[in-house]
């Protein structure tokens, strides 16, 4: 299944094992903070395996219902002080 950011589903993955797979910075955020998006409220609930095109890169993330992909930003902009910290 092709997802709307470019990659690949490999596989899914079960979200009661998020703390697994929380060894990228990103997936730590999520497990310290909860999977609800901080703009529109929607739960992390999809767990996945992606890869890109040819399958040469592979990376673990979180989605939503609908297969949008759940991504991270500074609270503060680095560029006006944000620390790169979990808050």
């Amino acid at each position: 299944m092709r997802l709307g950011n470019g990659r690949y589903l490999v596989a899914e993955l079960t979200i009661e094992h998020l703390a697994m797979y929380s060894e990228g910075h990103k997936l730590a955020v999520f497990c310290q903070i909860g999977t609800a998006c901080a703009c529109c409220g929607d739960p992390g609930i999809h767990l996945a395996l992606t890869a890109n095109k040819n399958g040469e890169q592979q990376w673990i993330e979180l989605y939503t219902a609908d297969w949008t992909v759940m991504t991270i930003d500074h609270i503060l902009p680095k560029a006006q002080g944000g620390k790169n910290e979990i808050e």
